[in-house]
């Protein structure tokens, strides 16, 4: 049997220095943990950088979970110092059915009007206008339509004229995005990712969907290649749902991306950031506050020239 139909689980939670980090890491693997997350341990704010790097706070809280029966604290006596050993908290995590209880959880989410996210498993309310579907479960990809900063850009993309456009979704995820503008009438969409799991996830999604014939993938790397070698923009529409640092960084190259007229959407931006990303792509595109949703705030504007 498993640890989770044995009984439950067991999991660890200890404080470190940021620098601590990665021999912590090690020590909870090496003591057989099946799971590792990482949470600030303080009240400090760190937002990704561009390009990315892994960001770490001054004091780090570490969880580590085990299978029951498994002495994880004990097996880590010798790797960890005692300060950080002083710090841990033991608690159990009772059984549960963790697929059953999400699916419980998750269900069709509507946007604007008529574009629907729905999970393999569920079904649309009986009372439902027909519309467009998007069928999508939830996985290791980004992107189900949950968070506030998708849900802002699936309520903006429901309400463009789409048809016969050429899309990119940058930083795709799940191609959630990419997906949607297709079934919402777009013509084709290129789905841009720095993570090769992402792509083959937004691959599947895509082919669940019944739309990639008109889906095409490529990674970050390759989309410099290719505008090295191509003469003018590429796409009617850019919608990127990334963070604001690594938006402010890629203003330029989505500049050059998107044609003269054409629309760019920017997500993932908490309302502070708003106006910096304003004035970061103002030679390229005029951009403003849209919509918001919670502390996230949606751009999006035409390219000038």
């Amino acid at each position: 049997m498993s640890g989770s139909e044995a009984g439950g689980w067991v999991r660890v939670v200890l404080e470190c220095p940021g620098d601590a980090v990665p021999a912590v890491e090690e020590a909870l693997a090496a003591a057989g943990a099946i799971a590792v997350s990482l949470e600030d341990a303080g009240d400090e704010s760190r937002f990704e950088s561009w390009p990315p790097d892994r960001p770490l706070w001054g004091t780090v809280r570490i969880s580590g979970l085990f299978p029951e029966g498994v002495d994880g604290l004990g097996r880590m006596a010798t790797r960890v110092s005692r300060e950080i050993l002083e710090s841990a908290r033991v608690s159990k995590v009772p059984r549960t059915d963790w697929v059953r209880a999400g699916r419980e959880r998750t269900g069709a989410m509507r946007f604007g009007e008529r574009l629907w996210v729905c999970p393999t498993w569920a079904e649309l309310p009986p009372d439902a206008e027909p519309g467009v579907v998007v069928r999508l479960d939830p996985g290791l990809a980004f992107g189900t339509g949950s968070h506030p900063s998708t849900a802002l850009c699936l309520r903006y993309l429901e309400g463009l004229d789409l048809g016969g456009k050429v899309v990119i979704d940058y930083g795709c995820g799940s191609g959630i995005l990419g997906i949607a503008a297709l079934r919402l009438g777009a013509e084709r969409c290129l789905a841009v990712d720095i993570d090769p799991q992402a792509l083959e996830a937004a691959r599947e999604n895509a082919f669940r969907n019944r739309v990639a014939a008109r889906f095409d993938i490529m990674s970050v790397q390759a989309v410099g290649t290719s505008r090295d070698r191509r003469e003018g923009p590429v796409c009617d529409v850019l919608v990127a749902n990334v963070l604001a640092g690594p938006l402010a960084w890629l203003a330029g190259t989505f500049g050059e991306l998107v044609v003269s007229g054409g629309e760019l959407v920017l997500s993932g931006i908490l309302s502070g950031q708003g106006a910096g990303l304003v004035g970061a792509y103002a030679p390229w595109f005029r951009l403003e506050a849209v919509a918001r949703e919670d502390a996230w705030v949606l751009l999006a504007g035409a390219r000038a020239g």
